[in-house]
């Protein structure tokens, strides 16, 4: 039925991203800081729109572009470096 090919650039893209937006909106309702609250928003919207586009691509046969990947690989950088801001400023306050 799907071979790995859309496993790879399919299931994979689409559950990390889904990753990043719930651990975002845990963070954010962690941490109540505005800066979270607007790279939630970011982050919720930019990744709605990869899976989107993702799935326009392998059930719709839409032109296949990259920019999806992109955005969920930015979006996971962004939280990372947002969950170690959370800890450094965490590890400090202490």
């Amino acid at each position: 039925m799907y071979d790995t090919t859309f496993f790879i650039w399919g299931i994979v893209p689409m559950t990390l991203g889904l990753t990043v937006i719930l651990k975002s909106i845990q963070l954010y309702f962690k941490t109540k800081r505005i800066l979270h609250l607007f790279a939630m928003i970011w982050i919720l919207t930019s990744t709605v729109l990869s899976e989107f586009m993702l799935y326009m691509m392998f059930f719709r046969n839409a032109w296949p572009v990259y920019t999806a990947h992109l955005l969920i690989l930015l979006n996971s950088i962004l939280i990372s470096f947002l969950i170690l801001f959370n800890r450094r400023t965490a590890s400090n306050s202490r």
